[in-house]
């Protein structure tokens, strides 16, 4: 929305962004859907596709579980037009099972932590990549943000970047790219005050 303000013989040019309206996330949280097929997401081999449209609610044990129980996950958070879609992990996932496995996070746009949020592994050592900017389009949404958080991987390989793009480092499929931001003073990656 573009926004012309007159104040006496000065004209104000301004662009608001109003994301809430076109905004279409996934949420990681204790309040979250537990089976799968849940709203706007469900699970097919060990990927959980999240719907190209719509928002979903997913509750950390439906990670744990599949990753104790079954393998690998590749959480798939798709492009949809213009819509802003990013990923809240809002309560910690932690994997306890005894064989090593790998979480991806393949999301359109932001990977946000909640404060003092994290991912752990305790027995076996967990890959855990962050990928983020998949599409070509509104590449600029797509950072990743830690503040106060906990990622302990237990041995296992850590990514966090992007790119629409795939490549092969360390066994692992990631991104060919960068995480991306919009404004200036936004870093594309950002750890405050967490422990990895």
């Amino acid at each position: 929305m573009i926004c012309i303000v007159k104040l006496g013989r000065l004209f104000i040019l301004f662009h608001l962004f109003v994301l809430s309206a076109y905004s279409q996330h996934l949420t990681i949280s204790n309040s979250g859907e537990t089976t799968s097929p849940g709203t706007n997401w469900s699970i097919t081999g060990n990927t959980l596709n999240v719907a190209a449209s719509g928002t979903a609610n997913i509750h950390p044990n439906v990670i744990t579980n599949h990753l104790t129980n079954i393998g690998d996950l590749t959480i798939v958070l798709p492009h949809n037009g213009t819509n802003i879609r990013d990923l809240y992990i809002n309560n910690s996932i932690a994997y306890t099972g005894s064989i090593a496995r790998t979480l991806t996070f393949n999301i359109t746009n932001d990977i946000v932590f909640a404060s003092t949020i994290g991912i752990t592994s305790s027995n076996a050592s967990l890959n855990l990549v962050f990928r983020t900017a998949l599409s070509t389009s509104n590449i600029d949404h797509g950072r990743i943000a830690l503040n106060q958080s906990t990622i302990n991987t237990n041995g296992g390989h850590l990514w966090m970047g992007g790119g629409s793009g795939t490549t092969n480092w360390n066994g692992l499929t990631v991104g060919t790219s960068m995480a991306r931001t919009w404004g200036s003073n936004l870093a594309g990656i950002s750890i405050v005050n967490s422990t990895i």
